[in-house]
Formats: structure tokens, C-alpha cells, sequence
């Protein structure tokens, strides 16, 4: 923007074309990352995490906008098919187990509880995750279900609640969410 002389501070109007500006240029760069990775998954003689050795990648995970969080979870699914070596490398391993059950935890965001439950069983299920902390990653979840998903079609987060489930493998775990189903479905 062109300043006046002697103005120094951004009018709301300013503000928020900035805000709405930035906000295209991250989630644009987080979508352009993604379809790179789709683009170019890794080979046997080229893995991504002889490139990326910093975890910048995960923080639009726990970002406070919904639309960042999202293009991050659009992110997260499109490294578990096509670059593993850094979701289940050094970088991923050293942050992701530790940073799942929180995700799950802070997202109330309706629309966003589909694509977050999708990322999660491709997560789970893609590649060693031994650090991971199931039970926690099972509290979140079914803290989640509990609340109805935050109003969240059930039609859209539904059909990724039975691999879930088989996921899980343990039988105290998968008792307890689908008790949690059947709490946040009387909680409706």
C-alpha cells in the first residue's frame, strides 16, 4: 500500500485485504507443495528428506486459521502417498507422533474434521509410526465424536470411522470410540 505522509498505522479496511492477500499466498504455496508432491513422488534414488531437514512443514497443522490447518492436513495426506521418507523419517518422527493427538484435540472446525480423519488413517496406516501415542491419539478422537465432530456432516467423516476402527487394534480402544460415536449421536 502507498502511505500517506504522517499515516502510520493500516485502516480495517487495509488490514484485512492484507489479511485476505496473505492468506492466498500460503494456502496457494501449501496447495503448489502438495501438487509438486503429487506431481514428483519420491523414487528409490530420490527421497524428499535428503531436502527437507526442518518441520516447518507441520506448522499449518496447528495454525490458528482453519483454511491454513486444512491445506495443511491437504498436505500431510499427499506426503504420506508420495513423500514417506519425510513423514516417516527423522523430520516426521521427531514431530508428528508428538503433534497428532493435539491436532485431533484443537480442531473444532467443521469443515475441516473429514479431510483431518482422512490424513489421520493415512498417517496411521502408511508407514511406522511406533512413537505415536494411540491412547492419547484415541482420547482426541473420541473428545471429538463426543462433541457430534463439532456439527461435521457425519456423511462426510462417516465412511473413515470403520478403517479407523481396524486401525486401532486394540479392543479397549475401539470399544471406547465407538462409545464416543454413540454419545456425540445422542449429543445431536
Amino acid at each position: 500500500f502507498a502511505r500517506r505522509s504522517g499515516e502510520d498505522t493500516l485502516t480495517d479496511a487495509e488490514r484485512e485485504l492484507l489479511d485476505e492477500r496473505f492468506e492466498r499466498i500460503v494456502g496457494s504455496s501449501l496447495s503448489g507443495v502438495t501438487l509438486w508432491l503429487q506431481a514428483f513422488p519420491e523414487t528409490s534414488s530420490f527421497l524428499y528428506e535428503d531436502s527437507i531437514k526442518d518441520s516447518i512443514l507441520w506448522k499449518p497443522l496447528t495454525n490458528s486459521k482453519s483454511s491454513f490447518r486444512l491445506k495443511g492436513y491437504e498436505l500431510l495426506g499427499s506426503m504420506c502417498r508420495h513423500a514417506k521418507s519425510t513423514v516417516y523419517g527423522t523430520v516426521g518422527s521427531n514431530y508428528l507422533p508428538k503433534l497428532m493427538p493435539g491436532i485431533v484435540s484443537q480442531e473444532k472446525e467443521a469443515a475441516n474434521i473429514p479431510r483431518l480423519f482422512e490424513v489421520l488413517l493415512q498417517y496411521v496406516n502408511g508407514g511406522e509410526t511406533g512413537t505415536l501415542n494411540r491412547v492419547q491419539l484415541v482420547k482426541s478422537i473420541n473428545k471429538m465424536l463426543r462433541n457430534a465432530c463439532y456439527a461435521s456432516s457425519p456423511l462426510l467423516w462417516g465412511p473413515a470411522m470403520l478403517p479407523m476402527l481396524v486401525s486401532i487394534k486394540e479392543e479397549q480402544l475401539i470399544v471406547s470410540v465407538l462409545s464416543a460415536l454413540l454419545d456425540g449421536r445422542e449429543a445431536t
